[in-house]
């Protein structure tokens, strides 16, 4: 599965990068809105895992655009005290949102647990684990 990372923090982008490649990923890089906009033009990951805090363009409104053209499935990174940004991002389009700094292995988790269930069919969820 192929993953764009969109961090402008570059031992976050790095730290993050190595957790994906570690469970399978093959993770694209990019720091910038635009670098994003000229990946996508480029390739077509399965998923986009996006910071809100791009230095060239409104997080949201990245979300926005991207989900107006149709983009693969977005999750949003978010540091943001703001308690209404990750609200924002789901109502903009995107399938998840993390907040971080977050438990080691936690986004690989989502990141597989989103395009697992956008694999399956419609049914029964498989459980990995029980309560109680």
């Amino acid at each position: 599965m192929h993953v764009l990372l969109t961090e402008p923090d570059a031992e976050l982008a790095r730290e993050l990068g190595d957790e994906l490649s570690a469970a399978g990923c093959r993770v694209t890089r990019a720091a910038t809105a635009a670098e994003t906009d000229a990946r996508l033009r480029a390739d077509r990951p399965d998923l986009l895992l996006v910071d809100l805090a791009v230095p060239d363009c409104d997080g949201l409104v990245l979300i926005a655009r991207l989900c107006a053209r149709n983009a693969p499935p977005i999750m949003a990174l978010c540091r943001s005290r703001r308690r209404a940004d990750p609200v924002l991002a789901f109502r903009l389009g995107a399938e998840d949102v993390v907040r971080y700094p977050c438990v080691a292995g936690e986004i690989a988790a989502r990141v597989d647990a989103l395009l697992r269930w956008r694999k399956e069919p419609a049914g029964p969820r498989r459980r990995l684990a029980r309560a109680g």
